[in-house]
């Protein structure tokens, strides 16, 4: 949200969806190492100095309030880590650093979440594992009850059936199809595809 009083005044508030900072802190794991979880009793209210570097991010935020594009929430999930990295930067204190762990250490991160939003990423299990705030074989076990599957089975699906959408709805060739859900050779591509769907990608 952005506010404008005047020329001399004008605020941005950000709210910060909780999946999204568990996941920032998962990508970002080598910047927490030796971080302290935060005290129960520990104020949230920080205030921090301003830099220049995020005076600047501020000044390009302004813009996506008028810019209409269907990768807008992709941007803004963008600005929204370099925001987090620009305060983890300024914290000097390392307050904010221990609410982020503590926030991400506190639970795991819902799988069906995750799985959604990077099943087309070309993602290891042990990268998969540690975004969810498991081990990796905590991470099997989870999965297995939750979806009646492997990771891995679930993710061929799930890609396959995006493939079948696309052919359905884009004017993609099956090549930039394949090659979009991970398949470095169109061959296998197509024996996948049809060992799911009962036809070659070309007969639909």
């Amino acid at each position: 949200m952005q506010e404008t009083i005047d020329s001399n005044y004008r605020s941005l508030v950000f709210f910060f969806n909780e999946k999204l900072l568990k996941e920032f802190v998962g990508l970002h794991l080598e910047l927490f190492e030796n971080t302290l979880m935060a005290e129960g009793d520990a104020s949230t209210l920080l205030v921090f100095e301003i830099t220049e570097a995020l005076h600047k991010f501020t000044d390009s935020i302004f813009p996506y309030f008028h810019h209409e594009t269907p990768y807008l929430n992709h941007f803004l999930r963008l600005k929204l880590q370099e925001l987090l990295l620009h305060i983890l930067e300024i914290d000097v204190s390392g307050h904010f650093k221990s609410i982020l762990f503590s926030l991400y250490k506190g639970e795991k991160v819902d799988l069906e979440y995750l799985m959604n939003s990077y099943y087309l990423k070309p993602l290891s299990l042990e990268e998969l594992s540690r975004l969810s705030g498991r081990s990796l074989s905590a991470f099997k076990r989870d999965f297995q009850e939750q979806f009646n599957t492997s990771p891995a089975l679930w993710i061929k699906n799930k890609r396959l059936e995006y493939a079948s959408l696309q052919l359905e709805k884009t004017h993609k060739n099956v090549s930039e199809i394949s090659m979009e859900i991970g398949y470095e050779s169109v061959s296998h591509f197509i024996k996948a595809f049809k060992e799911k769907f009962g036809q070659t990608p070309g007969g639909r």
